[in-house]
């Protein structure tokens, strides 16, 4: 993943308290079983802050308001890694992009918001997905991970209708894991 985020030993050395109250969706490559992608995703009510409530408060509140949603409606994606090895077909990434989707699907969710990079295109794999960038919360310069940073929105249900057999498939894999209750690690889906 981003060096800059482990230690020499392999420690983190960036822990967040999104984490604790967030989904983690991980990509683990054969037969290693090393992570190769992930994500975050964190219920906006359960967020100690958000990150695009940060950005603009007031922009932020028009948003849901624009979308008809309150804090339970709305899944802040983030932290989305592909590793370097593994970035060059763009798949892992629209894997995870679809896979957060169902995850909002499944948790019946209405709105979707987060900041992805832009330097290394990864807003563009939203993008594609039928998701838009939010111009008017402008661009911002995060230098602790290199990258410009836009705000984003989509929904579960307005994935470009290419995609939809695949958010389908993927949503009754989710909704499966999380009925059953698995924890982390206890069931992986194939």
């Amino acid at each position: 993943m981003r060096p800059q985020f482990q230690s020499a030993g392999g420690a983190l050395l960036d822990p967040d308290p999104h984490d604790l109250v967030a989904y983690h969706l991980l990509l683990r490559s054969r037969p290693d079983d090393a992570i190769i992608a992930c994500a975050r995703v964190a219920p906006l009510e359960a967020l100690p802050d958000s990150r695009v409530r940060a950005w603009d408060p007031a922009l932020a509140a028009g948003l849901l308001v624009a979308h008809g949603c309150d804090e339970r409606d709305v899944l802040e994606p983030a932290r989305l890694v592909v590793a370097p090895r593994w970035r060059a077909t763009g798949r892992l990434g629209l894997i995870l992009v679809l896979t957060i989707a169902s995850l909002g699907r499944a948790l019946g969710r209405r709105m979707l918001w987060f900041t992805p990079g832009t330097r290394q295109n990864q807003h563009r794999i939203m993008l594609l997905v039928g998701w838009r960038i939010c111009e008017e919360f402008g661009r911002q310069d995060a230098p602790a991970i290199a990258d410009t940073l836009c705000v984003m929105v989509g929904g579960p249900y307005t994935t470009s209708v290419s995609f939809e057999p695949a958010v389908a498939g993927l949503t009754e894999v989710v909704d499966s894991m999380l009925r059953s209750g698995d924890e982390p690690g206890e069931r992986r889906a194939t």
